[in-house]
């Protein structure tokens, strides 16, 4: 009588970490599993772990997502291969076209321009942040004493 194997708990993990570099790429499941060839539904049961990953597969989902295929067995933690979201931000900005990235830097020089004229001259970008070490009762005291 033949017997089906049911997703271990390595299964399972493996799922997560596909989720996680994928939520860390900024990926949604269906933009991932187009570039898979599958549809979301047999990608959100990889990510739970509820189906199998064939190797021929799973080396595929880690060259789409960009992460070494031993990073989703568990392997090299600490080699920093998911991106932060400045990466993810610069990459995404590259994307656009010259005239989209201009206007874009036009817009953060307003958004800036228009910050600083609100704030009093010298002061830091999180002005509204109490200081380091500074209890925060103190910071709200001293902000409630200079409003008129």
């Amino acid at each position: 009588m033949p017997t089906t194997k049911s997703p271990s708990a390595l299964d399972q993990f493996i799922g997560q970490r596909i989720r996680t570099a994928r939520v860390a790429k900024g990926m949604s499941q269906e933009g991932l599993a187009d570039q898979l060839g599958l549809t979301f539904q047999q990608l959100q049961k990889y990510e739970k772990g509820v189906n199998r990953i064939t190797a021929g597969r799973l080396e595929e989902i880690s060259r789409v997502l960009g992460c070494p295929l031993l990073w989703l067995y568990g392997k090299d933690e600490d080699v920093g291969i998911l991106p932060t979201p400045h990466q993810v931000l610069a990459e995404r900005i590259g994307l656009l076209s010259p005239p989209q990235q201009a206007a874009l830097k036009q817009m953060t020089d307003a958004m800036l321009n228009v910050a600083g004229a609100e704030r009093p001259e010298g002061s830091a970008l999180r002005s509204g942040a109490p200081k380091r070490g500074r209890p925060r009762k103190e910071a709200l005291k001293a902000r409630s004493e200079s409003a008129p």
